[in-house]
């Protein structure tokens, strides 16, 4: 997502040593709630036959109700190093990237990764078996119906970008994992945010000393394309393989969300703080910045 937010700042953080954000607080109970469906899945993953989603509340209902857990013919720890159910998952799932190489290049430029939430399987009435990829979200909204249905409306919300970007490349990733393994299934074109609000739509409520917090559900779709995750990536080679700094790209503003009419102004990606303190350190102090 750097690079296509900012070719700069992707350069600079790759070959510059250069940290392009600060650390803050994060969303604690967003991870939480992954955990518990996480572990919800990996109960019926490890039941003999494989329990079917929709006896979990979250699926019951939905059109994925009827799929399995997805379970790895012949890797017994793919679940734990790909879908990252491992301490440090993210060691893990560095270590068993796809290794990107252009058809131009003697050997593979880029170690390519991702740590996908959940993965589903469902066989067709053709026989074909399906991987269907799934992401857990969650958020606390007193206005949860119409948040569900804007969910991917980019016009809304600019991580909402970034939530399909997200998908997208999970899928090519996968795509590419399925070759590897020699798997019978074909990626699903259409992916799923199970999303989950916290503290609405019930009352919060105390069993003796407990303290109880209602959640609703919704799953989501995005019908995605991930035909430009491969052209994407050999930019991005490209801009590593650069000797010099990109310049600045202006960024055009979302269209009007009431009208929808084009923006007409530019603005510039707010790593500019962050960028003028690499220049400030790049003329002042050249010998001390990797």
């Amino acid at each position: 997502m750097t690079f296509l937010q900012s070719p700069r700042v992707f350069w600079m953080h790759y070959i510059a040593g250069f940290n392009d954000s600060l650390s803050s607080a994060s969303f604690t109970i967003n991870g939480r709630i992954g955990d518990l469906a996480e572990a919800a899945t990996d109960q019926l993953r490890a039941a003999t036959p494989v329990g079917r989603a929709g006896t979990l509340p979250f699926f019951d209902g939905t059109p994925l109700e009827d799929m399995r857990p997805f379970v790895h013919p012949t890797l017994p720890n793919f679940t734990n190093e790909i879908l990252g159910r491992n301490t440090h998952a993210w060691l893990h799932a560095r270590q068993h990237g796809i290794l990107y190489q252009r058809a131009t290049d003697p050997h593979p430029m880029l170690n390519v990764y991702g740590m996908p939430d959940d993965l589903l399987e469902f066989e067709d009435e053709e026989g074909q078996l399906w991987l269907v990829l799934i992401d857990y979200k969650s958020t606390s909204s007193s206005k949860w119906t119409e948040k569900v249905g804007n969910w991917f409306d980019v016009r809304k919300d600019e991580y909402h970008r970034a939530y399909m970007a997200q998908l997208e490349f999970y899928a090519w990733m996968l795509e590419r994992i399925i070759a590897r393994d020699g798997l019978p299934h074909r990626m699903y074109p259409v992916g799923y945010h199970v999303a989950f609000n916290a503290g609405h739509g019930g009352q919060t409520a105390f069993t003796g000393s407990n303290l109880s917090l209602n959640i609703e559900s919704a799953v989501i779709s995005h019908e995605m394309d991930w035909t430009w995750i491969e052209p994407t990536l050999d930019l991005a080679i490209e801009c590593l393989l650069d000797s010099n700094v990109p310049p600045k790209q202006p960024l055009p503003n979302p269209p009007n969300a009431r009208t929808g009419a084009p923006s007409a102004s530019m603005r510039y990606h707010d790593f500019d703080v962050m960028d003028s303190r690499y220049t400030w350190m790049q003329t002042n102090h050249p010998g001390s910045w990797p």
